[in-house]
């Protein structure tokens, strides 16, 4: 999208004319990115958050897309969870957008440019003795609960 206008792809082959938006491009990269494991967010939006992206009609942020003459370079920003392999990550995501892209489009991927914007650290383990107390205390709960006979 620049400046405001959506990019339509064309492809005309004989009597077949097809327009494919930047929006439908970018709503394919950021699915594809949501279905590796390891991915927190993509272009700053909470994998919590996607389904509403397509209910709403929204684009995703930090996917930009060109689109050029039957191709299309991607340039995206994730973050990832502690602990995975980012390159291994980057090449599913890759291998991903670039498949997804051609399958759905015919559209072969120039590029898929990622940039690695954040890294979410895991919560700390619990302490084991605050879950035994919380344990204690509703079995408790339930104890009291119950009719005296």
């Amino acid at each position: 999208m620049k400046d405001g206008k959506i990019t339509v792809a064309k492809i005309e082959k004989g009597s077949l004319n097809l327009k494919i938006s930047d929006d439908v491009i970018e709503k394919i990269v950021y699915n594809e990115t949501l279905g590796v494991e390891g991915i927190v967010t993509v272009g700053g939006t909470p994998h919590k958050d996607a389904f509403s992206l397509f209910i709403k009609g929204r684009r995703p942020r930090g996917i930009e897309v060109e689109i050029g003459e039957g191709e299309v370079a991607v340039d995206m920003s994730i973050s990832v969870k502690y602990g995975v392999s980012i390159p291994t990550l980057v090449e599913e995501i890759r291998k991903r957008i670039t498949e997804a892209v051609m399958k759905i489009t015919g559209y072969e991927v120039r590029t898929v440019n990622i940039s690695v914007e954040g890294i979410q650290i895991g919560e700390k383990p619990k302490d084991d003795k605050k879950v035994e107390k919380k344990e204690e205390k509703a079995e408790e709960k339930k104890d009291d609960k119950k009719p005296k006979t």
